[in-house]
């Protein structure tokens, strides 16, 4: 290489001449104003992420309505559903489950009574990585043992929540919407 070449590449300026130091010079002081965007003074912008997550939650609220019916509806043909520990048992019944829950903190204290008087498991274990490992484990398991295992609710679950939560035991934030909804379609 020739000399002209690395003096020119390699050269560098002095600090307060650094091109680093001139484009930062163009940014905004924290004592400024902020800009329009950052007010939401576009009213039409703000108004429209504001529908935009209303209609999520209405869609999330109406999905959840049917999906804890056809839950019911499943524990009265005598389906049991598999959670991972007691808060995610306690998020199902304040969603207005009605059946039978087995979690898998309790399976491994105790006997399996509960799961022998059934011959359908539904499992809804937690819709991270663990979970789904622990819903191949367990669907495994139970395929050997003969009993029936369905893990088409946990997909479904989970398309419908689009990444917003990912642990059953989140679901208890609905409780309050779905146990009024209920008791509305009751009453009529």
């Amino acid at each position: 290489m020739s000399r002209w070449f690395t003096q020119t590449c390699h050269r560098r300026e002095p600090p307060e001449k650094s091109p680093l130091k001139r484009l930062g010079e163009n940014r905004r002081k924290p004592t400024d104003e902020p800009s329009w965007s950052e007010t939401g003074d576009n009213p039409r912008l703000v108004v429209g992420m504001e529908r935009a997550e209303e209609r999520k939650f209405a869609e999330f609220t109406d999905f959840l309505k049917e999906f804890v019916t056809e839950l019911n509806l499943l524990a009265e043909e005598g389906c049991v559903l598999l959670v991972e520990g007691a808060r995610d048992a306690r998020a199902m019944r304040d969603v207005g489950y009605r059946g039978i829950i087995v979690s898998i903190s309790a399976l491994r204290r105790g006997p399996e009574s509960r799961l022998a008087s059934s011959k359908n498991v539904v499992i809804m274990t937690d819709l991270d990585r663990e979970g789904r490992r622990l819903a191949a484990r367990y669907a495994k398991s139970f395929t050997h043992r003969g009993l029936a295992v369905s893990l088409d609710q946990r997909r479904r679950l989970l398309a419908a929540s689009r990444g917003v939560f990912r642990h059953i035991e989140n679901l208890k934030r609905f409780s309050h919407i779905v146990t009024d909804v209920e008791i509305q379609d009751t009453k009529i």
